[in-house]
């Protein structure tokens, strides 16, 4: 066996796939057209664009399934306003008709839902809470998580916050530390809790701040 000229032939074979992926490339770059956000836009809009399957606009993401038991099943996703809803359907006689109810599905959850968010997190809530020994007397209090619901669209349903906070917390204080719990009512009743915490950090005080406040404190108690 001639070991160089299956050498020779390998070189010559990597050779040439050098210069057919440089043509390639230079081919790609030469005929690339850029897509127009515009289309996108359209594609967006036309049913069955996005994922080919139930036909509704805004559709990502399908997965079809069939046996002789389950008969013929989908679960499909959409997105609209912020908001993700799935539509799983079971048990339909026909391929087509799985389609059909999640793309009906879809088309009514949508059209009678909306997300509401009446609490996000690092919110500010307009509270405070006293600090003890601190370098400031009182530390902010924000949402540290988000609370997000799904209402029916035209009812109108009273949503409101309620705080429930520590008294007060000692120095040194640090950003997300929790300070109580922030509680989501639906006329008037609590549907979802988030934690409450310190929007900053209180620090223990400098040498002579502190003896400042001892003077202070001694002398508006008379000790």
């Amino acid at each position: 066996m001639n070991f160089t000229l299956i050498l020779e032939g390998i070189a010559v074979l990597g050779a040439m796939g050098a210069i057919f992926g440089a043509l390639l490339a230079f081919a790609a770059k030469i005929f690339y057209v850029e897509v127009d956000p515009k289309q996108e836009a359209v594609r967006e809009c036309l049913a069955g664009a996005n994922c080919g399957g139930c036909g509704y606009p805004g559709c990502d993401g399908y997965k079809t399934g069939s046996t002789n038991e389950a008969r013929y099943c989908i679960s499909a996703t959409a997105k609209k306003d912020g908001m993700r809803l799935i539509a799983v359907v079971l048990g339909t006689p026909a391929g087509q008709t799985r389609f059909d109810e999640a793309r009906a599905m879809l088309e009514y959850g949508f059209a009678n839902v909306k997300l509401t968010t009446p609490i996000a997190q690092g919110q500010p809530l307009d509270m405070t809470v006293p600090v003890r020994l601190g370098g400031r007397d009182r530390v902010s209090v924000v949402s540290g998580g988000t609370c997000s619901l799904l209402e029916r669209r035209g009812e109108k349903n009273a949503l409101s916050l309620e705080a429930a906070l520590v008294e007060r917390v000692n120095a040194p204080v640090y950003a997300g530390d929790v300070l109580g719990e922030i509680r989501v009512r639906r006329d008037g009743e609590v549907v979802a809790v988030v934690p409450a915490v310190a929007g900053e950090d209180v620090q223990l005080p400098g040498m002579v701040d502190a003896l400042i406040r001892i003077r202070d404190h001694f002398m508006l108690t008379g000790a």
